[in-house]
């Protein structure tokens, strides 16, 4: 979905890497050089070894997600930009553009319409840069589990907020 959509829906071409070139990075690159592909998203550590490793020429914007992201140093000449999110958020609720080597790469700030909350166990807002327990709400945010209630009540919460539900 987050392949394809803005991909055709702006006009871009979609390329599809086949499966035997995916995990060879330096056939990927050569792939992503003689295609001038300018946009790309890959699962967290083979893209950070992707971006670490390989030149690459006419790329623009590289995604990483799916996992936590190693600490690394930014690769030059593109954006790259780590983002999180549960599939309950649908994909991704938040991104950090990775413009320097940081000590714990950070999760960033929200998407557009998601409302992120890190909240102590008495659900009291934290300041920043403080570990708690972190809730998303937004639009996007699914509604629960299909026919499993004691899931549902475990992990989505009326938010005390704004009444909306928040996916824990």
């Amino acid at each position: 979905m987050m392949d394809l959509y803005p991909t055709l829906t702006s006009g871009a071409t979609l390329y599809i890497i086949p499966d035997e070139m995916r995990l060879n990075l330096v056939e990927l690159g050569e792939y992503f050089n003689e295609n001038k592909i300018t946009h790309s998203f890959i699962t967290t550590q083979v893209g950070r070894q992707f971006a670490s490793e390989i030149e690459l020429k006419t790329l623009k914007v590289f995604g990483v997600g799916g996992e936590k992201l190693v600490p690394m140093n930014p690769p030059k000449g593109y954006d790259f930009y780590n983002f999180y999110g549960p599939t309950e958020g649908t994909v991704f609720c938040t991104r950090q553009l990775v413009d320097k080597l940081y000590n714990r790469v950070p999760i960033g700030q929200s998407l557009t319409d998601y409302k992120i909350y890190v909240l102590d166990k008495n659900k009291k807002r934290l300041p920043v840069l403080t570990s708690g327990e972190l809730y998303i709400s937004g639009p996007q945010v699914a509604r629960g589990y299909l026919n499993r209630e004691k899931e549902n009540n475990e992990a989505f919460l009326t938010n005390w907020f704004t009444d909306e539900k928040d996916y824990k």
